[in-house]
């Protein structure tokens, strides 16, 4: 398929590039390709160098004194989508009234990591983790960037 295509000349300089470009072009070569079948190079150039989005563990408090631990890009779009009722069934049954805390990781695969260890851990032991006097062990899920308080508004009380 790469065979038929006519892409810049500078294309083939960057392997990495190259090999992304004809992954790419045999699984949906329309996609990637100009009118005259030329490589869209900025396309692929955007899709191999772009740094990766921050990824986010941050804990809810929920109906109940409960706590809710998740992940995500962004955490007030999607704390906005679980107080609608959009989001996990967890929080679909007991309505979150809070952001309690929300950690910075360099990616998904850190935060899955950090999640699955801080669901582990007790209610006391989340509860300190939240007012900063327990320290989590977080493993090998990298580094944690940065530690910050969203404190949401408090809902009506229940």
């Amino acid at each position: 398929m790469l065979a038929t295509l006519t892409a810049p000349s500078d294309l083939h300089n960057d392997r990495r590039e190259h090999a992304t470009l004809r992954a790419l072009t045999c699984h949906a070569p329309q996609r990637f390709l100009d009118p005259a079948g030329n490589a869209l190079r900025a396309t692929v150039h955007a899709m191999t160098i772009a740094a990766p989005k921050p990824w986010f563990l941050y804990l809810l408090e929920c109906a109940g004194g409960r706590i809710y631990t998740g992940i995500t890009v962004d955490v007030e779009a999607r704390y906005a989508a679980h107080v609608a009722g959009k989001g996990a069934r967890f929080t679909r049954a007991y309505p979150p009234s809070r952001i309690l805390l929300s950690l910075t990781f360099a990616d998904r695969s850190a935060a899955s990591r950090a999640e699955y260890r801080v669901k582990q851990l007790s209610a006391l032991q989340k509860r300190a983790l939240i007012a900063g006097t327990f320290d989590c062990d977080f493993g090998n899920a990298g580094e944690v960037d940065a530690v910050a308080d969203l404190k949401a508004p408090d809902g009506p009380a229940e």
